[in-house]
């Protein structure tokens, strides 16, 4: 078993560039609308209960967009990564870094490399993360500032192959995302350790759902 370590141990407050990470509390009676809020639109993940957080924000004011944050939502909807997480891993989008914990942390996890186009998220997180990781799980992450969609793995047999592929790129739950994640998993499978490795897996973050919901009309 396996379980995601709270951000505001790894993360301080921050900010670099149009990014920053904020520490921020729900309130028992924010929760409570959560609440109400997910029952009416039928949506479980609209639910956050009371606690402290962190969040990855990119922007100011009226134009500021929430990245990601360790809310339950997002810990629900990473699972599938970490539970599937073996060998050598390519991931695309670091976020706060919450799952490269618990993935670096199973002895079956040979090296994780990830790519993170912006390099003001990876200045605000990279370095706490490393120190929290400690040496021995640290020495198996690798993290290139890159573009996901233009990035090319290298190509000596020992490397550029991976058992486990993962995108995490979508600041917002919508089905428009479908399109990209078709587009990068074209631009991957052949990387994917498929003949070699049964358990190869390639996924990403919240795909099941976004179909579910595009087979019923929904964003």
């Amino acid at each position: 078993m396996y379980d995601f370590t709270p951000m505001q141990r790894v993360i301080p407050p921050g900010q670099s560039g149009h990014y920053r990470v904020e520490h921020f509390e729900v309130t028992e009676k924010k929760s409570e609308f959560t609440r109400y809020r997910a029952a009416i639109k039928g949506d479980l993940d609209l639910y956050v209960p009371a606690g402290k957080y962190v969040r990855l924000v990119c922007g100011n004011g009226i134009f500021q967009e929430v990245v990601m944050s360790d809310t339950p939502m997002e810990k629900r909807s990473n699972r599938a990564v970490v539970s599937n997480a073996h060998g050598d891993m390519l991931i695309i989008g670091i976020g706060l870094g919450m799952i490269l914990i618990p993935i670096l942390a199973k002895r079956d996890v040979r090296s994780v490399t990830v790519l993170e186009k912006h390099r003001e998220v990876i200045d605000l997180v990279e370095p706490h993360l490393r120190k929290y990781l400690g040496e021995k799980d640290s020495n198996k992450l690798q993290i290139i500032h890159a573009d996901g969609f233009e990035w090319r793995p290298p190509k000596a047999k020992t490397r550029g192959y991976y058992n486990v592929i993962y995108f995490d790129i979508w600041n917002a739950i919508c089905t428009d995302n479908l399109q990209e994640i078709t587009k990068l998993k074209r631009r991957y499978c052949r990387r994917l350790l498929r003949r070699k490795d049964q358990t190869a897996w390639m996924g990403a973050w919240y795909e099941d759902n976004l179909r579910y919901k595009a087979r019923r009309g929904r964003c």
